[in-house]
């Protein structure tokens, strides 16, 4: 008799485990500890778990909301005449302050245009 109250509650205690699901936006830690009461009691009834297969069990239902990455373009109306594309589209940002002789020379690049002019590659 002891086996078949077990067993049903067993059969419970799986369902209810199966019918846990993550919500989104919800606390996933509490998400967690819901399920391993689950597994608690069902090593309490002599259904024993390995750890790492209850982990895997608990990890595979948490679900992670993610936004989808949107990289459209606004569509507008032509106009007869073409606009200038938007400076964000394209190019690079430098800083006049960070730019030196020194950081040139460190590219192995002439300082300016009178050096450039002097150097040997230059009369090829």
């Amino acid at each position: 008799m002891f086996q078949a109250k077990a067993s049903n509650e067993r059969f419970d205690v799986v369902k209810s485990l199966k019918a846990c699901k993550s919500k989104p936006r919800a606390s996933i830690y509490a998400f967690v500890l819901e399920r391993k009461r689950y597994f608690d009691r069902l090593e309490s009834l002599n259904m024993v778990f390995d750890a790492e297969l209850s982990i895997n069990i608990n990890l595979s239902e948490v679900v992670t909301p993610v936004k989808p990455y949107d990289i459209s373009l606004p569509i507008h109306k032509t106009s007869g005449r073409v606009n200038k594309p938007p400076r964000f589209y394209y190019g690079f940002h430098i800083e006049v302050e960070n730019i030196s002789d020194s950081t040139l020379s460190e590219l192995d690049e002439p300082a300016n245009y009178k050096e450039a002019m002097a150097s040997p590659e230059a009369a090829k």
